[in-house]
C-alpha cells in the first residue's frame, strides 16, 4: 500500500483480505477454530494464524507451497 492510502482504504483492503482468508480456510477445510488476525504496518499486511497445528500446517503446505499460492492470489 502506498503511503498516500487513507485509513478507510487500508480498512477496506483488510476487510477484503479477511474475507479471502475465511473463504480460503473453508475451501481447504481447515478447522473452524483456526483464526487469522490481519495487521497493517510499514506498507505490508501481516496475517497471524492461531489454532490447531495440523490446520496451520495444512495452510502452509509442503515446503510452503500452499502458503506461497495463497500469498500470490492475495497479492493479485
Amino acid at each position: 500500500m502506498s503511503e498516500q492510502a487513507t485509513q478507510a482504504q487500508v480498512d477496506e483492503v483488510l476487510d477484503v483480505l479477511a474475507e479471502f482468508m475465511d473463504e480460503t480456510m473453508i475451501a481447504l477445510d481447515v478447522g473452524s477454530d483456526l483464526e487469522a488476525d490481519l495487521e497493517h504496518g510499514a506498507g505490508m499486511v501481516r496475517i497471524d494464524l492461531d489454532g490447531d497445528r495440523d490446520d496451520i500446517a495444512l495452510l502452509i503446505g509442503k515446503r510452503g507451497q500452499t502458503l506461497d499460492a495463497i500469498q500470490y492470489v492475495a497479492n493479485a
